[in-house]
């Protein structure tokens, strides 16, 4: 019920108002006085009543949790004990939260493979289907953290929406198999960060026609130079170790995200366990016999997100592939 006094208004969550007031005077808070009395004016009487409402709440609150054991029930019934021990409770719970949220950052920091940043999908989208009508697309939301699910929907675009994080495997994978299971001819991997420009799929598509490739790669480095930064001494390395270990074949862009697969390789790339679409796969595929090309193409800085690899990562990740090329590529299956 809800007790008006002049300008005092309080809340009584008691079903009956006797009991609640017989409650203020057992805590020995509040001394109740008459409308005639002026309750409003009386800063004191106040107090005195916000004071009794936060005891009252205190008692049932950890009664609620069953947290006055016996024992302790008479100490219970006094109000600031009351009190102090719902502060207690209020205290650990904060220190639960912190150890929560530091748990929480830690791993949020190994960032999800195949994460569209929801402020460029809708730009990358918008711009194929403006630009290239021509072209079929689906988006494969690999377990994305952010709100790419949310503005797919809403925007009424064709995606994929896998329940969990795959990593970047898994995700190209659902590709492959969603583009084989509709018959397409070829499959193009185009990165959500808005990188890569749609204007070079088709002088791609003709690469594979005219050369009767299997991939063919979007490639920064065909005809131009690779700068001299950290990032790019460790893709030369990469460079260097495919064409140790092919023979001499040559593949300047080894980290490129843009690749177009023909029909052969949409189904090698969607059914086997081995196939992915890292730089030592392009090894052990040149090794297979499978004809790589590449494409002279310019790609974008990102306006938006960033990179899942941080140096560390990006050390961990030279490791991966050094050992994969050098290594582990002479044990796997040739076909």
């Amino acid at each position: 019920m809800i007790a008006k006094m002049k300008k005092l208004t309080f809340l009584v969550y008691y079903k009956e108002y006797e009991q609640f007031l017989e409650r203020l005077r057992e805590l020995g808070v509040v001394h109740i006085f008459t409308k005639s009395q002026g309750v409003a004016e009386n800063q004191e009487l106040q107090n005195r009543i916000r004071l009794a409402g936060r005891y009252a709440a205190a008692i049932k609150f950890l009664q609620g949790l069953n947290v006055v054991a016996d024992k302790h029930e008479g100490e219970a019934k006094s109000g600031e004990k009351a009190l102090e021990l719902l502060t207690e409770l209020q205290n650990k719970q904060q220190q639960l939260a912190h150890k929560r949220q530091a748990l929480e950052k830690e791993i949020a920091s190994l960032e999800p493979w195949g994460d569209f940043e929801a402020e460029n999908i809708e730009r990358v989208i918008d711009n194929l289907t403006e630009h290239y009508p021509q072209y079929d697309y689906v988006i494969i939301n690999d377990g994305s953290t952010d709100d790419t699910r949310k503005i797919c929907a809403r925007r009424h675009f064709n995606f994929m929406d896998l329940p969990v994080n795959t990593g970047l495997s898994g995700a190209i994978k659902s590709g492959m198999r969603y583009a084989n299971y509709y018959g397409y001819d070829y499959v193009l991997q185009l990165d959500g960060d808005g990188q890569h420009d749609p204007r070079y799929i088709e002088s791609m598509i003709r690469e594979m026609e005219e050369t009767d490739c299997d991939i063919v790669i979007g490639s920064r480095f065909k005809t131009e130079r690779k700068p001299v930064n950290s990032r790019m001494i460790g893709s030369q390395i990469i460079t260097a170790a495919i064409w140790l270990t092919t023979g001499g074949k040559y593949i300047g862009d080894v980290t490129s995200g843009m690749r177009l697969f023909n029909k052969k390789m949409i189904k090698r790339f969607g059914y086997d366990i081995h196939y992915s679409p890292e730089p030592d796969t392009l090894a052990y595929l040149l090794n297979c016999g499978i004809k790589i090309r590449e494409v002279q193409v310019k790609m974008y800085e990102r306006t938006t997100g960033a990179s899942y690899l941080d140096f560390r990562g990006s050390v961990w990740y030279m490791m991966k592939m050094m050992f994969s090329i050098l290594l582990f590529q002479w044990f796997r299956k040739r076909r």
